[in-house]
């Protein structure tokens, strides 16, 4: 089993479209992690939409997130994960799996515990596990816990934790 966390952008989950930048998955391996980054794309952190780091979020991405954080509508946010689809249709990272995330973004929040968003970026799910089982034994690989870790104080992300059994 290989296991990796890996960054994310989304522009179309929150939009409703292909608005704004091209927001279409890199086709790249693990070749580094400007590769992982660009590979693979979840709710919000922007690159692709014209977001600056230090202009507000794109358009009303922000809102719109923190409204679906608010309501905890896990599967409205899971619905323009980039990163899902793309390994599904095989553009990226061929052979990784990951799981939906029921749990609030876990990106960019400030340095303390729980989730309190830079409004300058729209939370995303930029902290993932990804897993790669050899051919043929992918049903062996079962994961029991895959959550977040929110009193986690001292960086604007939020890391993730997963179980697995073997």
């Amino acid at each position: 089993v290989v296991g990796g966390v890996a960054s994310s952008e989304n522009n179309d989950a929150l939009k409703g479209g292909g608005e704004g930048g091209d927001s279409s998955p890199t086709k790249t391996g693990l070749g580094g992690d400007e590769d992982a980054a660009a590979a693979t794309t979840t709710a919000g952190e922007g690159g692709g939409g014209g977001e600056k780091k230090d202009e507000p979020a794109n358009g009303s991405h922000f809102d719109q997130a923190k409204a679906l954080v608010e309501a905890k509508d896990w599967k409205a946010l899971n619905g323009g994960d980039e990163l899902a689809v793309a390994l599904k249709q095989k553009e990226c990272l061929v052979g990784f799996s990951t799981l939906p995330c029921h749990w609030p973004p876990t990106f960019k929040v400030g340095r303390g515990e729980g989730y309190q968003y830079n409004e300058k970026r729209t939370p995303s799910y930029t902290d993932r596990i990804l897993w790669k089982s050899a051919e043929g034994m992918t049903n062996n690989v079962i994961p029991f816990l895959y959550e977040p870790c929110p009193d986690f104080i001292t960086s604007d992300h939020k890391p993730i934790r997963g179980a697995f059994a073997v």
